[in-house]
């Protein structure tokens, strides 16, 4: 008897400033994308399940979906991310700063990949991570190998993620985002799929965030929630790369 056929998990991913958020979808591949077109936002699932989020903030909300974007490294060496990071910030915690772990808390580093950020307004951030003997690309690396950790754990024990299944990571970035910007982040998060071992990874596709904005208005008014519109000659297309569309990049994992 052969095997059922493997699934696509698309799983878009916005990192923010302050807080990052996940989404995924999948559909069989037998069926194919085209197929699969009749799924509507009721299919698109929030990954949740991120440790040790707030008693207080779980009372307002059982279903939490963000993360905190942060990070810190311990002085043993340990790193830790989103809310159990939160509990090293003194501003989070009724301890005292000598009380804590020592170690090294590093926040907003989205900046880092800004170039419309004014390099005075980076110096602290980049001092931070000089204390910490990290480079810039160091912290995406290790922001993302935790992030991808959990979303694999979450489409494995929710979705039973396996070896047969492949994956496709969707971003949608500032529009201010350069070239040199969006491929550092390409190299981090392929770095990191590699690190947790990922799986079967398509092509990662960024997306400048007014294009996706744009996007998806028009396909969710003409009911084509999936779609990606063709600006070049008004066509809907579901089976191409779109290069076409501004700001958008594609790099496949080697």
């Amino acid at each position: 008897m052969s095997e059922p056929p493997g699934r696509c998990f698309v799983v878009g991913l916005d990192l923010g400033t302050t807080m990052s958020c996940a989404a995924e979808f999948h559909y069989d591949l037998d069926r194919g994308l085209e197929d699969a077109l009749d799924l509507t936002e009721k299919d698109v699932h929030p990954i949740r399940d991120y440790e040790a989020i707030p008693r207080g903030l779980l009372k307002v909300d059982q279903t939490v979906a963000e993360i905190p974007t942060l990070l810190f490294y311990g002085e043993d060496g340990s790193v830790e991310w989103g809310y159990p990071a939160e509990k090293f910030d003194p501003s989070k915690n009724k301890k005292k700063r000598s009380e804590l772990p020592p170690g090294i808390m590093v926040v907003r580093f989205k900046s880092l990949l800004d170039d419309s950020v004014e390099p005075k307004y980076k110096e602290p951030l980049l001092k931070i991570l000089e204390r910490a003997g990290k480079s810039e690309q160091d912290v995406l690396v290790d922001w993302f190998t935790c992030w991808l950790r959990h979303i694999k754990k979450y489409l494995r024990d929710n979705y039973q993620y396996s070896d047969r299944d492949v994956i496709r990571l969707v971003f949608a970035v500032p529009v201010m985002y350069s070239a040199t910007s969006k491929m550092n982040m390409e190299k981090a998060i392929l770095t990191a799929a590699k690190r947790v071992e990922l799986g079967k990874l398509e092509p990662i596709e960024i997306y400048s965030e007014p294009d996706a904005a744009v996007a998806f208005f028009i396909d969710y008014k003409m009911g084509r929630l999936f779609k990606v519109r063709n600006f070049v000659d008004g066509t809907y297309e579901t089976n191409s790369h779109h290069n076409h569309i501004p700001g958008w990049r594609n790099i496949h994992p080697s």
